[in-house]
């Protein structure tokens, strides 16, 4: 919930506070940061395996399939991640934007044109390996892919706002900002750059989702070294996630089966035992009974 994403949000900003106060950029990360990482990445992939205890199954499905209960789990996540870089990074003594890489540097916005490129030809290479698999349309993808296929206006335009701009936005901020930022004090660029990116993609939950979205952690971490802000990767995860936006609006999504058990045939009846046979013919004598006996009504 909304609650519980932004009590995590205020946690890691306390912790972040509380280890930051000497205004050293080269600390520790914020031991409460990370904890903050791995319980929305457990809450997550809880989740999406439908094993969290305080919401059903047939409820996650809803938010999964149901375009109003997507868009608002989406908001939720969106809002998480913006707190969770947003409010530590505001109570940092460093600069905001040395704290969350948000300095302007020649040509950003070009470069997030080329990466968000690459993000494209990286799900394109997914979708084609998932397609040979014979796993297209599976996985948490394929339910965002029905629940937003034509979309009325106003759908289409809050899903814009909520997945294009506000996952972008968020989820940048948060992991290539200032997690990449403050693991990379400790254990250099790469090294940094692999973390976040499992991260990002533990997060994501779903095993096919995730695989890309690691991928794609990659290559935006990448980039925001390569260009030294993160304003490159916000415009590439934006431009990415609209194209991604734009083809589950136009493309039908009725090929992709929506579970392997749907196409596969119904398992045969089993027999019935002894007294299963024995029950069947006292119904059946009891129905013949009763119809004999109205058949010689007047």
């Amino acid at each position: 919930t909304v609650h519980t994403r932004c009590v995590l949000a205020g946690a890691g900003a306390r912790g972040a506070y509380e280890m930051g106060g000497s205004g050293a950029m080269s600390g520790v990360p914020s031991a409460s940061m990370m904890v903050v990482l791995l319980a929305l990445a457990a809450r997550e992939a809880q989740l999406v395996e439908g094993s969290f205890t305080r919401i059903t199954r047939e409820g996650f499905e809803f938010a999964l399939r149901s375009p109003v209960g997507l868009l608002g789990s989406g908001l939720a996540a969106c809002l998480s991640f913006a707190l969770c870089a947003l409010v530590p990074a505001s109570l940092s003594p460093d600069l905001f934007e040395a704290r969350l890489r948000l300095a302007r540097r020649p040509w950003w916005g070009a470069w997030g044109l080329v990466v968000a490129v690459g993000m494209l030809g990286v799900g394109q290479v997914s979708s084609a390996l998932l397609a040979i698999a014979g796993l297209e349309g599976r996985g948490s993808l394929g339910e965002i892919h029905r629940a937003l296929y034509h979309p009325s206006p106003g759908l289409a335009l809050a899903a814009f706002a909520i997945v294009c701009v506000g996952a972008g936005v968020g989820e940048e901020l948060f992991f290539r900002g200032y997690a990449q930022t403050r693991l990379a004090q400790r254990w250099g660029a790469w090294p940094s750059v692999i973390a976040s990116a499992a991260l990002f993609a533990l997060v994501h939950g779903d095993p096919l989702h995730a695989a890309f979205a690691f991928a794609a952690g990659v290559l935006l971490g990448w980039a925001s070294l390569r260009t030294g802000t993160v304003r490159t990767t916000l415009v590439a995860h934006v431009v990415n996630n609209a194209a991604s936006l734009a083809s589950m609006a136009l493309t039908d999504p009725a090929h992709a089966p929506r579970d392997v058990t749907e196409h596969t045939a119904p398992p045969p009846p089993r027999p019935l035992s002894k007294q299963g046979r024995s029950f069947e013919v006292l119904i059946r004598n009891a129905m013949w009974a009763r119809g004999t006996a109205f058949a010689a009504l007047p």
